[in-house]
Formats: structure tokens, sequence, C-alpha cells
């Protein structure tokens, strides 16, 4: 996953677009990506309105989540969060990935 991540963070560094926040891609690690699972784990058990409002403070509403990771940081991970290689042809035949990518297209 890990690799992934940094491989897709990659692509879309070299594709990107002159105001595009992934300019700000630094490649991730197994610590980092530790606690972006465990931040989104977190946020199925603790609903809130919008992702940015994990990162809001308030006076009725104070967390530490800006110090285990930013908000600028965990959108990017977000973006880039991949488990394969999208032009791996060793995946052609992969039926869990034709079935999800006919899921995204309306197909499945």
């Amino acid at each position: 996953m890990v690799v992934e991540t940094n491989h897709y963070g990659e692509q879309c560094l070299a594709n990107n677009k002159p105001k595009s926040r992934i300019k700000k891609w630094i490649a991730t690690d197994n610590t980092e990506m530790e606690k972006f699972l465990g931040l989104l784990l977190w946020m199925g058990l603790s609903k809130m309105p919008t992702l940015r409002s994990y990162w809001r403070k308030t006076p009725l509403c104070s967390n530490d989540i800006s110090k285990i990771l930013s908000r600028n940081r965990f959108e990017l991970l977000l973006a880039t969060w991949h488990f394969s290689d999208k032009d791996d042809p060793s995946l052609e035949s992969d039926q869990l990935r034709k079935s999800g990518a006919e899921e995204a297209e309306g197909k499945g």
C-alpha cells in the first residue's frame, strides 16, 4: 500500500496542474500510513459533517488530530491512496479489480 501510494503520488506529481496541491507531495512511509489508516477508522466511528470538521478547533469541541497528521497531508494521502498499479498488465485478469472498475463506470 505504501509503495503503490508513493508510486501514484509520483505519477500525479509528474502530471500536475500549475496550482495543484499535489506539488507538495513527498513520499509516505509505514508510520505515516498507520496514522492515516488510524484516522480513517476513527472518522468512521466519530461522524462529523465534513472532512474539514475533524480539524476544526472550537471552544466546545477540541481534539488533537492535527498533532497526528495535518489536514492538508491527510487530504493529499487520501487523494493518492492506492493498493495496486493500474498500469500493471499482470492485473488485467484480476476479477475483483475489474468488478470495481465496472461499478465505478456504472456497468456493475
